[in-house]
């Protein structure tokens, strides 16, 4: 088998067809497994994608099903399906997302070509009413795993899983496979399609002050794997990127600002625990020297939401610091 693509599947009746049709319909030579894997869904969803069955063989598409007892949430689903898996090369599709008809062949075709532990593309994000082509990111803009295809080999190899449990599972999975030194290349074209749903797959329904928590805990266990490995030292400034960029992120939501002030505290605290305390510099980025900003001036945190706020309701682009 050529290439697996592990769908995880968790109340997303109203768009499965979408995804499972564009995957069966996938162009090109490679061969192709479809991992779908039904993280106890209550919806009818999959009714649904049992009913491809027989497109997929008409196809020759591997549609492989499997079922979680109870639901073990997105990381750990993914972990099962790469475990599954049987493809050379794997790949992971949101069950709420859809492909270009020619992704994965194109991904595979570079991958073959260049030797590569993983190939990347541009993304699409789409809502009901516009369509916006996410080009050029960084690094540590283009964590989703979503767009990409991975030698299993290498994942095997190195170890590399996510997190149970975590939140932003998808950029702890990908700063972990860079430090690794993979031989990688992106493509720029637009071939996976990100839907804008704030019901889907990636937002469930924990509080707000929850989903706080879980980002130390999340962050906690990053930093955790990171010094494990052998790698915390080597990366210290990009481990200490992610995670100001995340906490920095945060501030512009809704939470309550008792509990900001807490996830503040608290991320302040694990960088003290794991001695990866940042520093000010001008080689800082961005998110590092808000995050200090911050530290320093804690009433900051207040003023960030209604700067989002500004920021959402214009149709200019507003210059702001933190």
């Amino acid at each position: 088998m050529d290439v697996s693509v592990v769908v995880p599947v968790y109340n997303t009746e109203a768009y499965i067809d979408e995804c499972i049709g564009s995957l069966i319909g996938q162009s090109g030579s490679a061969t192709l497994e479809i991992v779908v894997i039904d993280d106890a869904s209550p919806d009818k969803a999959m009714d649904k994608v049992q009913a491809w069955k027989g497109e997929a063989e008409k196809a020759g598409v591997t549609l492989s099903i499997y079922q979680n007892t109870q639901n073990m949430g997105l990381a750990q689903t993914r972990n099962i399906g790469v475990f599954k898996a049987k493809g050379r090369y794997i790949g992971f599709v949101d069950s709420d997302d859809h492909v270009d008809e020619s992704m994965f062949d194109l991904l595979y075709i570079e991958a073959l070509q260049h030797n590569l532990d993983g190939v990347s593309c541009d993304m699409v994000k789409f809502d009901q009413s516009r369509w916006v082509h996410l080009s050029g990111l960084s690094p540590a803009e283009n964590t989703s795993v979503c767009n990409k295809l991975y030698r299993k080999q290498f994942l095997q190899k190195h170890d590399i899983i996510f997190a149970r449990g975590q939140l932003f599972e998808d950029e702890l999975f990908s700063y972990h496979f860079n430090f690794c030194q993979p031989k990688v290349k992106h493509i720029e074209r637009g071939l996976y399609f990100y839907r804008a749903n704030p019901s889907g797959i990636c937002r469930n329904k924990q509080s707000e002050k929850k989903r706080l928590l879980g980002r130390v805990d999340s962050s906690r266990a990053f930093l955790a794997r990171q010094y494990e490995t052998g790698l915390l030292d080597a990366h210290q400034q990009e481990c200490i990127e992610l995670i100001c960029r995340n906490f920095v992120l945060t501030m512009y939501g809704s939470s309550a600002l008792k509990d900001k002030l807490h996830y503040l505290d608290a991320i302040s605290q694990l960088f003290l625990e794991f001695g990866v305390e940042p520093k000010q510099s001008k080689q800082n980025s961005f998110f590092i020297n808000s995050f200090l900003k911050i530290q320093k001036q804690k009433w900051r945190i207040a003023i960030l939401p209604v700067i989002a706020w500004m920021k959402s309701s214009s149709d200019r682009t507003l210059d702001f610091e933190v």
